[in-house]
């Protein structure tokens, strides 16, 4: 919830982009980091929004909106 809630404040994103941005991420990272997911679940969740938070830049670049 966190993560989702960091990636909304970011940009003009709908709660649904955020969910599946953060989702997607986590799968992501749970496939590329499965030890570190299993052992610490703060470290995960920092890692997701890490991840969450560059990812919306992601999407803020393909909308073709500028900084």
């Amino acid at each position: 919830m966190k993560a989702i809630k960091l990636v909304r404040e970011s940009g003009n994103f709908s709660l649904r982009e955020c969910k599946e941005q953060v989702e997607t991420l986590s799968d992501e990272l749970e496939k590329t980091h499965p030890r570190q997911m299993a052992d610490s679940q703060s470290i995960g969740c920092a890692g997701i929004v890490l991840l969450a938070v560059i990812g919306a830049g992601g999407l803020v670049a393909k909308s073709g909106l500028g900084f």
